[in-house]
């Protein structure tokens, strides 16, 4: 090691001791119960929180405050639209401490009835609008609901257009954290509460918003300065993804009943493949695809893909050729393509993509290596679950997928 890299980190680690570091060591290590549960992205988990906070009634000892601030701050942001007739007067002066909230009715996320007026509540984080589902919402409403005085909110972090709903206003997740902080400033609360309530809103700056916070600031600020030793560290840190993928390859490797030729296919470290005898039987090789992609020419591979913890089986079909032995592998492909059209549930052909302009890959088969992988799995815990998932499926799951091939489509050629 030179002398400038080992000062670079001897002043990291004279770093690491300052008061700014001890900050960002004790956000990391903060414990969030949303991260917990994983439930930082769930939109129903979401709702059902909001719910929580927006009904006087349940246990959190904010009677009305959570709902007059989140309305305050919805009517900040709609006062100067001319087309939201709603009367906020009458919600903060009639209507605010005798709505009854309602989760799902009528498939709508957050519904909030009192005598003369309602309010609908449709929140999304990772999804979007569809299938003209506001539209159904604000009929369903209007027929159930005639005499009551709507207002309909539309609740997201994204960007999404909803400009085709005008009965609707799209409301920010900023509106919700706005809400808390007024809530953590203002009110008393009790222990619980406002530890839920801040925990929350670094869910919301953090997770949803995606807010620039100070913390990372600060981050960004360390790594500048000690960008030398950072990327040192780095470079020769345990890398758990390549020793998940050379595990995973030698358990391949030492399977007797699959085909599997590490390195003789452009695929990455996360996406091992191999075939069958009897897929390899089944669809005749092809000088073409020994060329372009395996040495077996195979025209059927599964792949497992390590990040996304997923199996595929994956289908090549040549689009453009006059060979003998491509057209009856074309025939046999055109035949599995047809019992896709089946009620069997284990085929469901997606096209990917062109491997050149003669030759398309498609998804037909795929399936989901649920691990149930726990905070605290470390690297070695990870790689026996995903060997034993691996192996009820190349023992279990496989030849039962390639038997309902050979029995449906008749004889192995």
């Amino acid at each position: 090691m030179n002398k400038d890299t080992k000062e670079c980190l001897i002043n990291l680690l004279l770093d690491l001791e300052s008061k700014e570091y001890q900050n960002i060591e004790r956000e990391a290590n903060a414990v969030n119960i949303f991260n917990v549960l994983k439930l930082t992205r769930a939109e129903i988990r979401h709702s059902n929180f909001l719910a929580w906070l927006l009904d006087p009634s349940e246990n959190h000892g904010l009677g009305t405050t959570f709902s007059k601030y989140f309305f305050y701050e919805i009517f900040n942001n709609l006062k100067d639209l001319d087309d939201c007739r709603f009367d906020f007067g009458k919600l903060f002066l009639e209507s605010i401490d005798k709505f009854i909230i309602y989760r799902e009715r009528f498939n709508i996320d957050i519904l909030m009835v009192a005598a003369n007026q309602l309010v609908c509540i449709e929140n999304k984080i990772d999804t979007f609008t569809h299938d003209q589902q506001l539209t159904h919402y604000r009929e369903k409403l209007n027929r159930q609901y005639p005499a009551h005085e709507k207002l309909f909110l539309y609740l997201t972090p994204n960007c999404e257009d909803i400009s085709d709903y005008p009965d609707w206003q799209k409301i920010s997740y900023q509106a919700v954290s706005t809400t808390i902080q007024k809530v953590l400033e203002t009110s008393p609360l009790n222990q619980e509460t406002e530890i839920l309530l801040k925990n929350y809103q670094k869910i919301i700056k953090g997770e949803i918003m995606n807010e620039d916070t100070e913390i990372e600031k600060l981050c960004l600020e360390i790594y500048r300065k000690h960008k030398t030793a950072f990327d040192l560290i780095d470079k020769y840190r345990p890398n758990n993804d390549l020793k998940i993928s050379d595990e995973i390859n030698e358990f391949l490797q030492s399977r007797q009943d699959i085909i599997y030729e590490n390195g003789n296919f452009n695929a990455g470290k996360n996406c091992l493949k191999f075939t069958t005898n009897t897929m390899l039987n089944f669809l005749p090789q092809s000088p073409t695809m020994q060329e372009k992609l395996w040495t077996k020419g195979c025209y059927f591979l599964y792949e497992i893909h390590l990040k996304s913890k997923e199996i595929k089986a994956v289908l090549f079909h040549c689009i453009d050729s006059d060979s003998t032995k491509q057209k009856l592998a074309e025939h046999k492909i055109n035949q599995i393509f047809a019992l896709s059209q089946t009620n069997y549930r284990e085929f469901n052909i997606k096209k990917q993509g062109n491997l050149s302009k003669n030759w398309q890959y498609y998804t037909v088969y795929a399936k989901s290596l649920l691990l149930d992988e726990k905070a605290d799995d470390n690297v070695e815990s990870i790689i026996s679950k995903l060997k034993s998932k691996l192996t009820t499926f190349i023992d279990k799951e496989l030849p039962e997928f390639e038997n309902k091939i050979k029995t449906t489509l008749g004889p192995i050629a």
